[in-house]
């Protein structure tokens, strides 16, 4: 057969048309992982108020945070896309 005989034949499947479970769970693990960065900045910054190494410490776990909000942020954009593929496809979502 040719590769355009093929091309025809078949249908497009998205492979990631909708969030799986895993998706789900990694965006819930993210959120829990923020709430408890939130929690030890908060503390670090009341009990070691003025402390160099505490500074750094706080800058780095800024850095995490943010980095985990934007996973988060990339997460629910891609299982709404998946919700709004699916039902654009006739599925419930």
């Amino acid at each position: 057969m040719q590769p355009e005989a093929i091309r025809h034949g078949l249908t497009p499947i998205e492979v990631c048309d909708r969030p799986s479970p895993l998706h789900f769970e990694m965006a819930y693990q993210a959120r829990v992982a923020c709430d408890r960065i939130r929690f030890a900045i908060k503390h670090l910054e009341q009990f070691a108020q003025g402390s160099e190494p505490a500074r750094e410490v706080s800058l780095q776990l800024l850095d995490a945070l943010n980095r985990l909000e934007e996973l988060g942020r990339q997460l629910q954009t891609r299982s709404r896309m998946g919700i709004l593929s699916g039902r654009a496809n006739g599925m419930e979502g």
